[in-house]
């Protein structure tokens, strides 16, 4: 590893990263003993998210300072928390952070890789960058880690971990009333009796709002194409499947008027039907006729036309 341009000796190196790894990479080891052998002092800032066991951020400060301390028991280590959206905050925290450590006549150097914090830094100290041999990024090597289950009782401890320090989730999920010409459309799974209304959770990948989530939806499960969406309540349901777990789904219901489309049961719907459905919430389904979870999604639909009103354009094709 090679640095830009040469400098001169520093009382103090600093290097701020991630280290997102399960283990140091050797990149990360070849710039700490780089840093160590310019330096008379060696700081390792870690950075740490306000989210919990991510995707992006899997690993607490704790297990990442206790993994660059088994290799380099002489430095010191410390943490700097994220500041979203302010790198001259972020900056000014991390000037602090240093002076901590620093005595008053004490040099300092800030040292990054290629895609570091340095283009963000606009604090008071003077950096420099690592020109990096190609190595396996981290985000390559989490992604590979994550295909890999361990025998271990370690490995098991580690999962374990992870599931009581992460926070609760609300998983998002949408629902639809399809409506067409007073009738409404309902849908049935395979191995099961009671019938549901078209939806499903959000794909934070593919939808950019709700709406665009309800769209997919329906087009994925029924081939229809709605339009003219309306929203008439958000709801905790009660899914079997979270029951026991602290995670829960949060859906938003929505009535949506048909356009057009070959109606055909797809993903994982196996039958679909219209029912009879009148603008003044009188039909011909009983929520009990509904899976569990989506017998209080009709309730507020028959609420929302009787008493909040709903037109008979929305139904009209």
């Amino acid at each position: 590893m090679n640095m830009e341009p040469e400098e001169e000796l520093s009382d103090i190196g600093v290097i701020v990263g991630r280290f997102q790894t399960p283990y140091l990479t050797d990149a990360h080891r070849d710039m700490m003993h780089t840093v160590l052998g310019k330096t008379g002092r060696l700081l390792i800032i870690v950075g740490v998210a306000h989210t919990r066991v991510t995707m992006n951020n899997p690993l607490s400060y704790e297990s990442r300072r206790q993994m660059i301390f088994n290799e380099f028991p002489t430095t010191t280590i410390a943490y700097i928390k994220d500041v979203p959206d302010n790198d001259e905050l972020w900056s000014r925290n991390l000037d602090s952070i240093i002076n901590d450590f620093r005595g008053p006549n004490h040099s300092v150097m800030l040292y990054g890789g290629r895609d570091s914090f340095i283009g963000r830094y606009h604090g008071g100290f003077n950096t420099r960058k690592f020109l990096e041999k190609p190595c396996q990024s981290a985000t390559q090597l989490r992604k590979e880690t994550g295909l890999r289950e361990l025998p271990t009782a370690h490995f098991r401890a580690g999962v374990t971990w992870a599931a009581q320090n992460r926070f609760a989730t609300s998983y998002q999920t949408v629902d639809i009333a399809v409506l067409k010409d007073e009738e409404l459309l309902i849908g049935r799974k395979e191995n099961e009796i009671k019938w549901r209304f078209p939806g499903g959770f959000v794909d934070p990948q593919k939808d950019d709002s709700l709406e665009a989530a309800c769209k997919r939806e329906v087009n994925e499960e029924t081939c229809a194409e709605i339009d003219d969406l309306r929203y008439v309540c958000s709801l905790r349901i009660n899914d079997g499947r979270y029951s026991r777990e602290e995670d829960k789904i949060m859906t938003a219901f929505y009535t949506a008027k048909y356009i057009f489309g070959d109606i055909q049961p797809r993903d994982d719907l196996d039958e679909l039907k219209w029912v009879r459905f009148l603008p003044s919430g009188n039909t011909d389904i009983l929520p009990g006729d509904l899976i569990p979870s989506h017998e209080d999604l009709l309730r507020e639909l028959i609420h929302h036309c009787r008493e909040k009103g709903i037109s008979k354009e929305e139904f009209t094709v």
